[in-house]
Protein backbone atom coordinates (compact mmCIF):
# COMPACT_ATOMS: atom_id res chain seq x y z
CA UNK A 1 0.00 0.00 0.00
CA UNK A 2 2.65 2.42 0.99
CA UNK A 3 4.26 2.01 -2.81
CA UNK A 4 0.89 2.70 -4.45
CA UNK A 5 0.40 5.66 -2.11
CA UNK A 6 3.78 7.01 -2.86
CA UNK A 7 3.31 6.66 -7.00
CA UNK A 8 0.13 8.29 -6.86
CA UNK A 9 0.70 11.11 -5.39
CA UNK A 10 4.36 12.19 -6.44
CA UNK A 11 2.76 11.85 -9.97
CA UNK A 12 0.34 13.87 -9.72
CA UNK A 13 3.10 16.39 -7.61
CA UNK A 14 4.88 16.07 -10.77
CA UNK A 15 2.59 16.78 -13.20
CA UNK A 16 1.70 20.26 -11.48
CA UNK A 17 5.55 21.41 -11.70
CA UNK A 18 6.53 19.67 -15.35
CA UNK A 19 6.73 22.67 -16.71
CA UNK A 20 9.81 23.68 -13.83
CA UNK A 21 11.38 20.91 -14.07
CA UNK A 22 14.22 22.43 -16.31
CA UNK A 23 14.58 25.34 -13.59
CA UNK A 24 15.68 23.21 -10.80
CA UNK A 25 18.79 23.98 -9.12
CA UNK A 26 21.39 21.28 -10.16
CA UNK A 27 25.08 21.55 -10.58
CA UNK A 28 27.52 20.31 -13.29
CA UNK A 29 28.09 16.95 -11.58
CA UNK A 30 24.63 16.19 -11.30
CA UNK A 31 24.52 16.82 -7.51
CA UNK A 32 22.33 19.39 -5.47
CA UNK A 33 23.85 22.95 -4.73
CA UNK A 34 24.99 23.62 -1.06
CA UNK A 35 25.70 26.05 1.30
CA UNK A 36 29.37 26.38 1.72
CA UNK A 37 31.45 25.90 5.19
CA UNK A 38 33.76 28.30 4.49
CA UNK A 39 33.21 31.92 3.11
CA UNK A 40 34.42 32.07 -0.75
CA UNK A 41 37.29 34.33 -1.01
CA UNK A 42 37.25 34.72 -4.91
CA UNK A 43 33.42 34.19 -6.59
CA UNK A 44 30.32 35.62 -5.06
CA UNK A 45 28.00 32.86 -3.96
CA UNK A 46 28.15 32.84 -0.69
CA UNK A 47 24.57 31.48 -0.75
CA UNK A 48 23.36 28.23 -2.22
CA UNK A 49 26.37 27.48 -4.53
CA UNK A 50 27.97 24.69 -6.58
CA UNK A 51 31.55 25.69 -5.18
CA UNK A 52 33.35 24.54 -1.73
CA UNK A 53 36.84 27.29 -1.04
CA UNK A 54 38.87 24.61 -3.15
CA UNK A 55 36.59 25.01 -6.33
CA UNK A 56 37.05 28.60 -5.64
CA UNK A 57 40.82 28.43 -5.14
CA UNK A 58 40.51 26.63 -8.67
CA UNK A 59 38.72 29.50 -10.35
CA UNK A 60 40.87 32.11 -8.96
CA UNK A 61 43.88 30.42 -10.49
CA UNK A 62 42.37 29.96 -13.76
CA UNK A 63 41.47 33.79 -13.82
CA UNK A 64 44.53 34.41 -12.83
CA UNK A 65 46.39 32.92 -15.79
CA UNK A 66 44.82 34.53 -18.34
CA UNK A 67 46.94 37.98 -17.81
CA UNK A 68 44.01 40.06 -18.68
CA UNK A 69 45.14 43.64 -18.77
CA UNK A 70 41.72 45.17 -19.64
CA UNK A 71 40.22 45.88 -16.30
CA UNK A 72 36.40 45.67 -17.96
CA UNK A 73 37.32 42.34 -20.11
CA UNK A 74 38.69 40.86 -16.59
CA UNK A 75 35.18 41.76 -14.43
CA UNK A 76 33.18 39.90 -17.28
CA UNK A 77 35.43 36.78 -17.59
CA UNK A 78 35.81 36.25 -13.59
CA UNK A 79 31.95 36.66 -13.57
CA UNK A 80 31.92 33.70 -16.82
CA UNK A 81 34.51 31.78 -14.98
CA UNK A 82 32.70 32.21 -11.37
CA UNK A 83 29.20 30.93 -12.63
CA UNK A 84 30.28 27.65 -12.67
CA UNK A 85 29.46 28.53 -8.78
CA UNK A 86 25.86 29.24 -9.51
CA UNK A 87 23.35 27.10 -7.92
CA UNK A 88 21.77 26.83 -11.89
CA UNK A 89 25.14 25.80 -13.06
CA UNK A 90 23.93 22.37 -14.54
CA UNK A 91 21.36 24.05 -16.67
CA UNK A 92 24.16 27.69 -17.65
CA UNK A 93 26.72 25.01 -18.80
CA UNK A 94 24.43 22.55 -19.74
CA UNK A 95 25.28 19.90 -17.66
CA UNK A 96 29.10 19.51 -18.06
CA UNK A 97 29.98 20.29 -21.74
CA UNK A 98 31.64 23.41 -21.79
CA UNK A 99 34.36 25.58 -20.32
CA UNK A 100 31.83 28.39 -20.32
CA UNK A 101 28.00 28.99 -19.23
CA UNK A 102 25.72 29.98 -22.37
CA UNK A 103 25.54 33.73 -22.38
CA UNK A 104 22.24 35.92 -22.60
CA UNK A 105 21.64 37.54 -25.84
CA UNK A 106 18.74 40.54 -26.15
CA UNK A 107 16.17 37.89 -26.86
CA UNK A 108 15.10 35.65 -24.40
CA UNK A 109 11.92 33.09 -25.32
CA UNK A 110 8.47 34.02 -23.31
CA UNK A 111 8.87 29.95 -22.30
CA UNK A 112 11.86 30.92 -19.98
CA UNK A 113 11.69 30.67 -15.88
CA UNK A 114 14.43 32.89 -15.61
CA UNK A 115 13.45 36.39 -14.30
CA UNK A 116 13.77 39.48 -17.04
CA UNK A 117 17.23 40.90 -16.37
CA UNK A 118 17.87 37.44 -18.66
CA UNK A 119 16.54 39.92 -21.34
CA UNK A 120 20.14 41.94 -20.68
CA UNK A 121 22.22 41.18 -24.40
CA UNK A 122 25.60 39.99 -22.13
CA UNK A 123 27.21 38.55 -25.12
CA UNK A 124 27.25 41.71 -27.59
CA UNK A 125 29.00 42.85 -23.80
CA UNK A 126 31.09 40.46 -23.58
CA UNK A 127 32.30 40.64 -27.25
CA UNK A 128 32.30 44.96 -27.14
CA UNK A 129 34.31 44.35 -24.20
CA UNK A 130 36.58 41.42 -24.87
CA UNK A 131 36.92 41.70 -28.25
CA UNK A 132 40.71 43.08 -28.62
CA UNK A 133 42.13 42.04 -25.45
CA UNK A 134 44.38 39.09 -25.55
CA UNK A 135 43.51 36.47 -23.07
CA UNK A 136 45.88 33.69 -22.19
CA UNK A 137 44.35 29.92 -22.07
CA UNK A 138 41.12 31.53 -23.11
CA UNK A 139 38.09 29.53 -21.71
CA UNK A 140 35.62 30.39 -25.42
CA UNK A 141 38.72 28.40 -27.35
CA UNK A 142 38.80 25.30 -24.96
CA UNK A 143 35.02 25.42 -24.83
CA UNK A 144 33.96 25.27 -28.43
CA UNK A 145 36.50 23.26 -30.56
CA UNK A 146 34.82 20.91 -32.43
CA UNK A 147 31.54 22.62 -32.52
CA UNK A 148 29.56 24.74 -35.14
CA UNK A 149 30.64 28.22 -35.06
CA UNK A 150 34.29 27.27 -33.97
CA UNK A 151 36.86 29.58 -33.94
CA UNK A 152 39.33 29.65 -36.83
CA UNK A 153 42.33 29.96 -34.77
CA UNK A 154 42.60 28.13 -31.93
CA UNK A 155 46.10 29.39 -30.62
CA UNK A 156 45.02 33.12 -30.55
CA UNK A 157 44.30 34.96 -27.67
CA UNK A 158 41.91 37.33 -28.65
CA UNK A 159 38.07 37.01 -29.54
CA UNK A 160 38.85 38.61 -32.97
CA UNK A 161 41.30 36.15 -34.06
CA UNK A 162 38.60 33.56 -33.09
CA UNK A 163 35.70 34.83 -34.71
CA UNK A 164 35.42 37.03 -37.65
CA UNK A 165 32.01 39.30 -36.13
CA UNK A 166 30.16 39.53 -33.11
CA UNK A 167 27.17 37.72 -34.68
CA UNK A 168 29.32 34.70 -35.16
CA UNK A 169 30.43 34.71 -31.44
CA UNK A 170 27.52 35.09 -29.95
CA UNK A 171 25.78 32.62 -32.50
CA UNK A 172 28.53 30.09 -30.95
CA UNK A 173 27.92 31.26 -26.88
CA UNK A 174 24.33 32.25 -26.56
CA UNK A 175 21.87 29.85 -25.62
CA UNK A 176 18.66 31.11 -27.53
CA UNK A 177 18.46 27.48 -29.48
CA UNK A 178 17.42 25.60 -26.05
CA UNK A 179 13.90 27.11 -25.48
CA UNK A 180 13.34 28.02 -21.81
CA UNK A 181 16.62 27.09 -20.50
CA UNK A 182 18.44 29.73 -18.68
CA UNK A 183 21.21 31.60 -19.56
CA UNK A 184 24.33 33.71 -18.33
CA UNK A 185 23.58 37.27 -17.69
CA UNK A 186 26.86 38.30 -15.67
CA UNK A 187 24.91 37.27 -11.94
CA UNK A 188 23.40 35.21 -10.06
CA UNK A 189 20.58 33.23 -12.07
CA UNK A 190 17.38 34.39 -10.67
CA UNK A 191 13.80 32.68 -11.58
CA UNK A 192 10.58 34.23 -11.89
CA UNK A 193 8.22 34.43 -9.09
CA UNK A 194 5.45 31.92 -9.74
CA UNK A 195 3.27 32.29 -6.43
CA UNK A 196 3.44 30.45 -3.49
CA UNK A 197 1.75 26.71 -4.36
CA UNK A 198 -0.91 25.61 -1.61
CA UNK A 199 0.59 23.47 1.51
CA UNK A 200 -0.24 19.84 0.64
CA UNK A 201 -2.71 17.97 3.66
CA UNK A 202 0.07 15.50 3.72
CA UNK A 203 1.97 13.26 1.61
CA UNK A 204 3.46 9.89 1.28
CA UNK A 205 6.71 8.69 0.66
CA UNK A 206 9.04 5.91 0.17
CA UNK A 207 13.16 6.20 -0.55
CA UNK A 208 14.01 5.15 -3.79
CA UNK A 209 17.89 5.11 -4.95
CA UNK A 210 19.77 8.69 -4.18
CA UNK A 211 20.16 10.97 -7.36
CA UNK A 212 19.19 14.19 -8.67
CA UNK A 213 15.76 12.74 -10.46
CA UNK A 214 13.55 15.00 -12.84
CA UNK A 215 10.95 13.26 -14.07
CA UNK A 216 8.52 10.41 -13.07
CA UNK A 217 6.30 8.73 -15.21
CA UNK A 218 3.92 5.82 -14.07
CA UNK A 219 4.28 2.58 -15.93
CA UNK A 220 0.91 2.01 -18.13
CA UNK A 221 0.26 -1.22 -16.95
CA UNK A 222 -1.63 -0.40 -13.66
CA UNK A 223 1.46 -2.19 -11.92
CA UNK A 224 2.16 0.72 -9.82
CA UNK A 225 5.66 0.73 -10.59
CA UNK A 226 7.26 3.99 -11.48
CA UNK A 227 10.30 5.30 -14.28
CA UNK A 228 12.46 7.73 -13.21
CA UNK A 229 14.67 10.31 -15.19
CA UNK A 230 17.85 12.21 -14.20
CA UNK A 231 19.08 15.24 -16.03
CA UNK A 232 22.16 13.43 -17.37
CA UNK A 233 18.91 11.61 -19.38
CA UNK A 234 19.55 8.22 -17.44
CA UNK A 235 16.46 5.99 -16.77
CA UNK A 236 15.54 3.37 -13.79
CA UNK A 237 12.64 2.19 -12.71
CA UNK A 238 10.99 1.25 -8.83
CA UNK A 239 8.35 -1.16 -8.32
CA UNK A 240 4.91 -0.33 -6.84
CA UNK A 241 3.29 -1.95 -3.83
CA UNK A 242 4.29 -5.64 -3.32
Amino acid sequence: MGGSCFVGILFLILLQFLDSCSGLPLCTDSRAPFIPSSHLQFCPYNGTSCCNDTDDLSIKKQFESMNISDPGCASLLKSILCARCDQFSAELFRVDSGAVPVLCNSTVSAHSTQSNEATNDYCSQVWSTCQNVSILNSPFAASLQGRAGAPRNSNSTKLTDLWQSQTDFCNAVDGTSNDGAACFTGAPVTLNSTGTPSPLSGMCLEKIPNGSYLNMAGHPDGSNRAFFSNQQGKFGWQLGAR
